[in-house]
């Protein structure tokens, strides 16, 4: 509902349900996760401005930074790529 009229919205609402899962390992919710972040990556061209939110990239960077060793994750992200 939220990705039409406010893409940045659902973008921050879907990192932090990332971020829980992958704060948290909750590898039961690596799928969900996987496609929260796939979400976010087609709602990034529709943000004009991010403010001082992280842009995807440097968002993604991050998670990739903190959270590389989780394999499961990463596999599920690439999957829908």
């Amino acid at each position: 509902m939220l990705d039409h009229k406010y893409p940045l919205a659902a973008t921050i609402l879907r990192r932090a349900m990332i971020d829980f899962t992958l704060d948290h390992a909750r590898p039961t919710r690596y799928k969900h996760a996987a496609r929260h972040l796939h979400a976010c990556a087609n709602l990034a061209p529709r943000i004009t401005d991010f403010g001082t939110t992280p842009n995807h990239a440097a968002y993604e960077k991050a998670l990739r930074t903190s959270h590389g060793r989780k394999t499961a994750f990463w596999q599920e992200v690439e999957a829908l790529r």
